[in-house]
C-alpha cells in the first residue's frame, strides 16, 4: 500500500522471457557436465539428477547415467529417466522391455519412468513426480534413502501418453511394468488412491544384485558412501598412524551402529582388512577401509495362505 503504484490504474513493465524453445540438445549435456557445480557453489552433493522432456534421449540418459556414477569423481547419486511415450516411443506397457534394451536404460544408476501423468490441466513426466516423491519420503527418514517411493502416494489424476491418450494399467498390467520390465509407473488401485509402483533401477532384469538391482538399496549404499567421505575428509593428509586409523574405523562403526539401531540397516561393519593393505600401499600413503553393511530390502509380496483346518469344526460341533 505505500508503493508508489499503489493506486495506479495501468503499469508498464519490462522483463526477459525465458524461451524454452530455444534450448538445445548440447545445453542440456553441457548442463549435466555442470552437476559439478553444486558442490562448489552451495556445498551440497546432488544426489538425484532429473532432465524432463530431454531425459528420454540416449545421449542425455547416457551422459546422466556417467555423471550419477561420479559426482565430482567421487560421489554417487541415481539420475530419473523418462521412457519416451511420444508418437515414436512407448505407447503400450508391453513395448518397454524391447524400449529399454534398445536404448541402453540398464545402468545401475538409472531408474527408468513410464508413462506421462496428468493432474488437472497439467501434464508432467512421471519424473518430476517421483523426484519429489523421493524427497519427500527421505525427509521423514532423517535424510537417510532406506525405504522406497513405491506404494507412496503420488499427486496426479490419470496416467497419459505424450499426445495426452490416457492410460489405464490393470494389476497384471503393473506388476509387468514394475515387476518384470523394472520401470517404475503409477497405479490406483484399492482404496490408496494413486500412488508410485516400483521397486527397481534399470538395470533389472538383466542384473539382479541386490545392491544394484532395488532403488532403496542401491540409494543407501550412494547414502553411505558419500557419507563416509564427507566425514572423513578432514582426515586426509593426517599423519598415517594407528591413531588415526582406529579413530576412523570407531567413528565409523559409531555412525553405523545409530543406522543400525534406527532400522535403517539390518547390520553394518567397518574393517581393516590386512589382504586389502599391503605394505606397497601402506608405504603410499594408501589405506583401505573394508565397510559391510545391509540395507533393507522392500517387501515385495506379502502371501497369505488359508487352509481349512478341520479341528475348528471338530471342537465347536463336539464341545
Amino acid at each position: 500500500e505505500t508503493g508508489s503504484a499503489y493506486d495506479a490504474k495501468a503499469l508498464s513493465i519490462s522483463y526477459t522471457a525465458v524461451k524454452p524453445d530455444a534450448v538445445i540438445l548440447a545445453d542440456i549435456v553441457e548442463g549435466v557436465g555442470h552437476v559439478d557445480d553444486c558442490m562448489t557453489a552451495v556445498g551440497k552433493i546432488p544426489d538425484t539428477l532429473c532432465a524432463p522432456s530431454w531425459s528420454h534421449n540416449t545421449v542425455v540418459a547416457a551422459v546422466m547415467a556417467t555423471k550419477a556414477a561420479g559426482i565430482m569423481g567421487l560421489f554417487h547419486g541415481k539420475c530419473l529417466i523418462d521412457a519416451d511415450c511420444g508418437e515414436n516411443g512407448v505407447r503400450d506397457y508391453s513395448e518397454l522391455s524391447g524400449y529399454k534394451d534398445k536404448n541402453n536404460f540398464v545402468d545401475e544408476n538409472q531408474i527408468v519412468c513410464w508413462p506421462m501423468i496428468k493432474l488437472g490441466d497439467y501434464q508432467f513426466h512421471l519424473s518430476t513426480h517421483l523426484a519429489g516423491l523421493m524427497a519427500t519420503v527421505d525427509a521423514g527418514n532423517a535424510g537417510v534413502p532406506y525405504e522406497s517411493p513405491s506404494n507412496k502416494s503420488l499427486k496426479m489424476d490419470a496416467c497419459c501418453l505424450a499426445d495426452g491418450t490416457e492410460v489405464d494399467l490393470n494389476w497384471p498390467q503393473v506388476n509387468i511394468v514394475a515387476g518384470d520390465y523394472g520401470v517404475v509407473t503409477a497405479v490406483n488401485f484399492l482404496v490408496g488412491g494413486w500412488v508410485a509402483k516400483g521397486n527397481y533401477t534399470a538395470c533389472f532384469p538383466g542384473n539382479t544384485d541386490v545392491k544394484d538391482q532395488f532403488i532403496p538399496v542401491s540409494r543407501m549404499f550412494d547414502y553411505i558412501g558419500n557419507t563416509l567421505i564427507r566425514t572423513f575428509w578432514s582426515k586426509q593428509d593426517k599423519p598415517l598412524t594407528r591413531t588415526l586409523r582406529d579413530s576412523i574405523i570407531q567413528t565409523c562403526n559409531l555412525w553405523l551402529g545409530g543406522l543400525c539401531g534406527s532400522g535403517y540397516l539390518y547390520g553394518a561393519r567397518c574393517e581393516l582388512l590386512a589382504e586389502e593393505n599391503p605394505l606397497t600401499s601402506l608405504l603410499a600413503g594408501h589405506i583401505t577401509l573394508h565397510v559391510y553393511n545391509a540395507p533393507p530390502v522392500p517387501a515385495q509380496l506379502i502371501e497369505f495362505i488359508l487352509e481349512y483346518d478341520v479341528s475348528y469344526m471338530e471342537t465347536a460341533l463336539t464341545a
